[in-house]
């Protein structure tokens, strides 16, 4: 490997291994311009995968395959273009200025960002019944211009067979797009101006370990020595043949397969109390096991110790007969509470820092230096306030009470800033926490008879970017800024470029999203996915509970968030005065996550490897053994997105490297 100054996790602390920096590069005009048109075809890639076959979904993963992907094939071209047109090559400032621009794009089109307010918006009045009277409910008193009323117009969306490209069909969702635009804006503003107002102290100031973005970093360095290791070679064989064979198996029974399915724990447990684990599968993915050995050893204990201690709450829960509620003892609730405790700490720990920041941005003196930030000190805090002040406009235009929104607003930025924070110090593979949305701290915590009818019903409509985090913009926007910071791009202009970069993925998902469905149709078979047919009756199904039967605060589920919060704040607080203590919060805000139980086993077999190597070769062995864990990511990346594009250019089912 080249010697390149890369902020690994090679220790429980995460210590940085301090080596010459990086070559450097900047972005250009044409960097911009390709990322931007190959916005549309990666986001047609990800709507087949994810809003129609049910495939892969590497938007719920940290590191989005499909983008690592396309970055290989423009690395190729590179070296073919460096070969044949000398001086014409992209830099690296250059691929990751593409590689930037459709993270970000990818994550607003992702399988928890707009793919659901696709799916919601029309569904309302489509799937409206005399049966299910929402039309008396609920209907007759939603904002008709953030939904598509028209059935004549929803018609081809759900049956196919037909076209988008007609005026009636095209006019009706631009204008959906446009009443929502306002609102993407805004909380991609607010999530960018966070981000630059935390930059320097989580990168400089703690010094954060960034794990997602060392590979990106590592194969587009101009003297990068990975691609030609023979190591990283062994790693990518590894996992590419696991997956070539098991490809193969899956259209040819006869062919041997290499199971990573291994078994359900869960079906070994026979009786009572030991049967409450549920479900608890056994696998094994190459890649997690490769984004694993990235992340600092305590905080991957952590991850696997607090999904098993989880699991043997619902042991423990079963024994005392404390079951009597189906959801007890309210683990993703539980994983709520951690969620806003690492927001709140993280914050209260940053008062000294953020101080001098607002000091700055008022021209003050004892202001903080932002003259290589993303945006000023100034601009981000006028951002922020002009991101709130939209919100609170178009979430009241729309009908809710003027006290609800900044309370909703402040729990989505918490859960969002958790997010971010959880890929920049632990580098973790997921964050999805499903069905912890913030209209659900609001309406577990405070009950629904506090909130008026016109609340709920936008509770549900905001329900497309609450219903899960697994594709969360913020992350993304600050690994942009990150990678930015390390190749040399300039981060004022680049934040310019995410912006434009997150409202492009929102319009080619609406775009792509309905250019496929008037095809297919999204209440036919063809459509296999979730998404536009389950999803819809979520939000809505709980909207009819909510106004049928108000309800006072949930006790139990009040004391698990409340337990979980001040548990988290308190390890936080002990982690700062032990420093050898392993565990860690961030660990417990991911436990509960939907994705995480088809991860944990991976995840504690990179921590025995990573553990081993540490402590008998130290940090040189464990820089020398990177590459091959490199590898497994690559492989599976490059043979899993070769089997979903054979899928869909034969029309077929084909294997998947990543599914549950």
């Amino acid at each position: 490997m080249p010697q390149v100054k890369i902020r690994t996790a090679s220790s429980k602390g995460g210590q940085a291994l301090d080596k010459p920096p990086l070559a450097r590069g900047s972005a250009s005009r044409r960097a911009v311009l390709i990322g931007f048109l190959l916005i549309i075809p990666n986001t047609y890639w990800v709507i087949r995968m994810e809003l129609v076959r049910d495939q892969a979904y590497p938007t719920i993963l940290s590191l989005f395959m499909n983008v690592l992907f396309v970055l290989l094939l423009l690395i190729g071209a590179n070296r073919l273009a460096a070969r044949f047109l000398p001086g014409r090559q992209l830099s690296q400032g250059e691929l990751l200025t593409v590689y930037i621009i459709l993270n970000v794009s990818t994550a607003v089109a992702g399988t928890d960002m707009v793919q659901v307010l696709v799916a919601i918006c029309p569904a309302a009045y489509w799937f409206a019944t005399p049966e299910n009277n929402w039309e008396n409910l609920f209907l007759n008193r939603m904002p008709s211009w953030l939904l598509i009323r028209d059935k004549k117009a929803l018609e081809g969306f759900y049956m196919g067979n037909s076209t988008f490209y007609t005026q009636a069909r095209m006019l009706a969702w631009a204008r959906l797009l446009l009443a929502w635009m306002p609102l993407i804006v805004a909380f991609l503003t607010a999530m960018l101006c966070m981000n630059a107002i935390l930059r320097k102290r989580w990168a400089d100031q703690e010094r954060l370990t960034y794990p997602i973005v060392q590979l990106p970093l590592e194969i587009t360095h101009p003297q990068t020595t990975l691609l030609s290791s023979r190591l990283m070679w062994t790693g990518f064989g590894f996992s590419a043949f696991i997956g070539l064979l098991n490809g193969l198996h899956y259209i040819f029974p006869s062919v041997p397969a290499i199971p990573i399915n291994l078994l359900d724990l869960g079906q070994l447990a026979k009786g009572k109390p030991w049967n409450a684990i549920g479900y608890t599968p056994l696998r094994f993915y190459s890649f997690v096991l490769g984004l694993g050995f990235l992340m600092p050893a305590d905080l991957i204990f952590s991850c696997w110790f607090f999904y098993l201690f989880q699991k043997a709450q619902m042991v423990v829960t079963s024994a005392m007969a404390w079951d009597a509620n189906a959801r007890a003892p309210y683990l993703i609730e539980q994983c709520g509470g951690a969620f806003i405790a690492i927001a709140v700490f993280t914050l209260w720990n940053s008062r000294a820092y953020l101080k001098r920041v607002l000091r700055r941005a008022l021209g003050l003196r004892g202001g903080l230096d932002d003259a290589g930030e993303p945006m000023s000190y100034r601009a981000a805090l006028a951002g922020l306030i002009l991101s709130f002040a939209v919100f609170q406009g178009f979430s009241m235009k729309a009908g809710m009470s003027w006290w609800v929104v900044p309370v909703f607003f402040a729990i989505f930025m918490a859960i969002s800033i958790t997010a971010a924070r959880l890929r920049a110090e632990l580098g973790s593979p997921v964050h999805d926490l499903p069905f912890m949305g913030a209209e659900h701290y609001l309406t577990q915590i405070g009950g629904t008879k506090i909130f008026t009818p016109s609340d709920l019903r936008i509770f549900s409509l905001y329900y497309w970017f609450n219903r899960s985090y697994g594709s969360n913009p913020m992350p993304a926007q600050l690994e942009g800024i990150r990678m930015a910071e390390r190749s040399g791009i300039p981060g004022r202009g680049l934040s310019w470029v995410m912006m434009a970069a997150g409202i492009a993925g929102a319009v080619a998902c609406v775009w792509m999203a309905c250019d496929v469905m008037y095809r297919v149709g999204a209440a036919t078979a063809r459509v296999q996915a979730a998404t536009c047919r389950g999803y819809i009756y979520e939000p809505f199904s709980r909207l009819v509970t909510w106004l049928q039967t108000p309800q006072n605060p949930d006790v139990p589920v009040v004391f698990a968030m409340g337990g979980a919060f001040l548990g988290s704040l308190g390890l936080l607080a002990l982690r700062q005065r032990v420093l050898w203590m392993p565990l860690h919060p961030l660990g417990l805000a991911i436990a509960g996550s939907w994705t995480i139980q088809f991860m944990w086993a991976s995840l504690l077999v990179a921590w025995m490897l990573k553990s081993i190597l540490l402590r008998w070769g130290g940090k040189r062995v464990y820089q020398k053994a990177l590459p091959f864990f490199f590898g497994l990511i690559l492989g599976d990346c490059v043979v899993g997105a070769f089997w979903i594009l054979l899928g869909m250019a034969l029309n077929m089912r084909t294997y998947s490297v990543w599914n549950w």
